[in-house]
């Protein structure tokens, strides 16, 4: 017989780790100043929400999952605490077995891009193995893809990225989109075929190039640039880093240190015409007496 209590006793309807995942999310967003998803133009609705709808396509919104409950911190093992958002998940993608679903996950900003390409990358994998482990079907009933992971990292955050690691919780999340049979599946959907390694470190896997691959879509800013226009075939190919151009400086002719002299200028004077040594003398001029007269020339005398 059981005894009463004087204290009142409260019946858990849930275990402790069985989270409502919509009032969650919402807390984290009034946390990251006052938003909360009536604040956000994008029409995201809760797994519940899209339960009630008899079709889902691209049209029918999405859903976000706070990767806070379903992860520790900088890590991609399922808690437990996502249990009941996976239990919802479940039950949606068994209630419309033609939908195709694109799991998203999504970081804060703390972080390289390639890092985070890895961690939501192997986040949405972990959200994909979850399903097929406990037993949903993961392709149409025409064998055809039906779930698809897609890594986003910190491209799309949904309150600002200055905050500290508590108010950019609403940031960390998976996304569910919903596509009806031919819509296009958005860029950087990975199918079934896609491997993850969820054993290797996240480090490990972005110095092996892994975030790189995985490709992050670009962001909503970045799909309405225009697109930019690619170089002709004879164009050299775009670097990030480029190398400036050397300019070639023509170096000056080397002067001999052995400066040769000047060829001497012979100097040709010319000389003069030889005088005649031999002046013919003037004729003597015999006078009467002793001294004898020359003319135009000097006296003589006689001994």
């Amino acid at each position: 017989m059981l005894k009463s209590s004087a204290s009142p006793v409260t019946i858990k309807t849930a275990e402790p780790d069985m989270v409502n995942p919509d009032e969650w999310y919402n807390n984290k967003l009034k946390g990251a100043g006052g938003q909360d998803d009536s604040h956000l133009p994008d029409g995201s609705k809760s797994l519940s929400q899209l339960m009630a709808q008899s079709s889902l396509g691209k049209d029918s919104g999405y859903s976000r999952l706070g990767a806070d409950l379903l992860f520790e911190y900088n890590k991609a093992v399922m808690k437990n605490s996502a249990r009941l958002s996976m239990l919802q998940l479940a039950g949606l993608m068994m209630k419309n077995p033609d939908t195709i679903f694109i799991v998203e996950g999504h970081t804060d900003s703390f972080g390289s891009e390639e890092y985070n390409a890895v961690l939501s990358l192997m986040r949405a994998n972990a959200v994909r193995q979850w399903l097929k482990d406990n037993g949903i079907a993961l392709t149409r009933p025409n064998g055809e893809c039906r779930l698809y992971i897609r890594a986003c990292g910190a491209s799309r955050p949904v309150v600002s990225i200055r905050g500290d690691r508590d108010a950019q919780a609403a940031n960390r999340r998976v996304e569910i989109h919903m596509r009806k049979p031919g819509e296009e599946i958005p860029a950087g959907s990975l199918p079934l075929t896609y491997a993850v390694d969820m054993n290797t470190p996240v480090a490990r896997q972005v110095r092996a190039g892994v975030g790189a691959r995985a490709g992050i879509p670009a962001s909503p800013a970045e799909r309405k640039a225009p697109p930019a226009v690619r170089p002709s075939s004879a164009a050299p190919e775009r670097r990030e880093n480029p190398v400036p151009r050397q300019e070639v400086i023509p170096e000056a002719e080397p002067i001999p240190e052995t400066i040769p002299s000047a060829e001497p200028v012979e100097e040709r004077i010319p000389s003069a015409e030889p005088v005649e040594d031999d002046i013919p003398l003037a004729e003597p001029v015999v006078c009467a007496g002793s001294r004898a007269v020359v003319k135009g020339g000097a006296g003589l005398r006689w001994n």
